[in-house]
């Protein structure tokens, strides 16, 4: 298997998940939803998007940028794109969204793109595990 991120050769860590060396990049085997409980899968996500967010950083500062990210869940990538000083929104559809709302996120409860202003403007938008879930991926596009 490839990494997605950087095209390198991927190693199955576990039964469900793979790992990239050449940048860092873990997988999930996984299916939709299927991940909650699953002991290491925030560890796992955390890494991943430090990986993305060191990716995104090679090619702009994110301090002051403005993102969107749709399908945020519990807020994991919102964490570590306020730690990188960018000024986020999500958006989640459940009832997850509590928890990234209890770490002091700005979340938008509803499905994109009917939850935003049509005056909202971002700098990136980022989904994360998303386009599956979405009721309309070409209206989301």
């Amino acid at each position: 298997m490839h990494c997605i991120i950087c095209d390198g050769r991927m190693r199955q860590r576990l039964s469900w998940v793979w790992h990239c060396a050449a940048c860092g990049f873990w997988r999930s085997e996984l299916v939709a939803g299927a991940g909650r409980g699953v002991d290491g899968l925030e560890l796992l996500r955390r890494d991943n998007f430090a990986s993305l967010c060191d990716r995104l950083e090679r090619g702009l500062r994110l301090t002051r940028k403005s993102c969107l990210e749709v399908g945020c869940a519990e807020g994991w990538f919102l964490d570590e794109m306020r730690n990188r000083g960018a000024d986020c929104l999500g958006i989640e559809p459940s009832n997850v969204a509590q928890f990234a709302i209890d770490a002091g996120h700005d979340v938008k409860i509803g499905l994109f793109p009917h939850v935003l202003d049509d005056r909202s403007v971002f700098d990136f938008i980022v989904f994360n595990d998303v386009f599956e879930h979405l009721p309309n991926l070409i209206d989301a596009l």
